[in-house]
């Protein structure tokens, strides 16, 4: 959320001071799907977005999203054409898992329901993690799968050093 408010920011002060339209920062070569500026910068042509309104926004305070909230939220971000929505996590969630249950009878017309959830836990083979075969079992076409990166939780919470979190990253597929 913070990252999205800083890009809008900047871009408002990068062509308000500027006063140039974006027509004349970026010449684009669509074919190519590539955009080059007069700074020299390269951008793409097309930026997906990537939403986490049902699992960071639910991790608000005050927020309790129900299944029916859930299923209306995604409806409305495939309605608007957003790319990827994150349904969130199906082995710790049984909402979630029940949102991945519907949307596997209920195909979406723009965008991609994509499962979440980390590694598999340190004493676990991958293909025996039950959250890595949640992921799976979510018939997703996408999954985004995190690892700890602070040392402090590596140390503290998985309690493996940090070669072994590295190693138990890399294996992170089934």
């Amino acid at each position: 959320c913070f990252f999205v408010f800083f890009l809008f920011v900047f871009l408002f002060f990068f062509f308000f001071f500027k006063q140039k339209t974006a027509y004349e920062i970026y010449q684009c070569d669509w074919s190519s799907d590539v955009c080059s500026s007069d700074l020299g910068w390269q951008i793409m042509g097309k930026i997906f977005i990537y939403d986490t309104t049902l699992r960071d926004g639910a991790q608000t305070e005050g927020v309790s999203y129900s299944l029916q909230d859930k299923i209306n939220i995604v409806k409305k971000l495939d309605h608007f054409g957003i790319d990827y929505i994150e349904g969130g996590w199906p082995y710790s969630n049984p909402k979630d898992k029940a949102l991945f249950d519907y949307f596997a009878q209920h195909k979406l017309i723009k965008s991609h329901l994509v499962s979440f959830g980390s590694t598999a836990y340190p004493k676990n083979l991958p293909r025996y993690d039950k959250n890595l075969i949640s992921l799976i079992k979510s018939n997703t076409e996408f999954v985004t799968i995190f690892g700890k990166s602070w040392d402090l939780h590596v140390k503290g919470v998985l309690k493996i050093n940090l070669d072994a979190n590295l190693n138990q990253i890399g294996r992170a597929h089934v």
